[in-house]
């Protein structure tokens, strides 16, 4: 009887067999050496690295408002353009858009769907989305491909735009809507 307590208590006491530095006893996951406390957490992967109990999801999930934008094409900023409304991206990463353009005094609307996709690092994303600028005659295709970059409560994207069969440079940045 003893003996099998003596084997027990070896096996709690065990050295780390994972190799991440970190004993069996005070590691929650073992068998990972990515897996340990004080272990970087990637956000919204589904594996609780640090061992606190918790995966933090994406920051950049949520309602966002357009606070700043510049278009240009071809180096030339495009003058006289107004650009307002919000794109959300939801906890599946969907990513929408809900805004108004206004060039020479007439508004379109844009609407693009698509998703948002985390790139390996700290704060950064693709967003991917297609869908029409305009209505009825004046309806494009448009695709949208941006490159993000999120932090204090605002995201800030460069890319492209394709509208009317032209590519136009759009730096945006969005705030957190309350």
């Amino acid at each position: 009887m003893l003996r099998g307590i003596w084997l027990l208590g070896q096996l709690a006491c065990a050295p780390d067999r994972d190799g991440d530095g970190v004993v069996r006893s005070e590691d929650c996951n073992d068998d990972d050496p990515s897996i340990y406390p004080g272990a970087r957490e990637t956000e919204g992967d589904g594996i609780d690295s640090n061992c606190d109990g918790e995966d933090p999801g994406f920051a950049f999930v949520g309602d966002w408002a357009l606070t700043d934008v510049s278009v240009s094409i071809a180096g030339y900023l495009i003058e006289g353009l107004d650009i307002a409304g919000q794109f959300t991206v939801a906890t599946d990463l969907t990513a929408t858009t809900d805004l108004a353009v206004t060039a020479k005094g007439l508004a379109l609307p844009l609407d693009l769907v698509g998703a948002a996709s985390p790139i390996p690092g700290e704060g950064l994303f693709w967003l991917d989305m297609e869908g029409t600028l305009g209505e009825g005659s004046l309806m494009s295709r448009s695709v949208a491909l941006w490159d993000c970059e999120w932090s204090d409560g605002a995201i800030e994207c460069v890319g492209t735009l394709l509208v009317f069969g032209d590519n136009y440079n759009v730096w945006a940045v969005f705030e957190a809507v309350p």
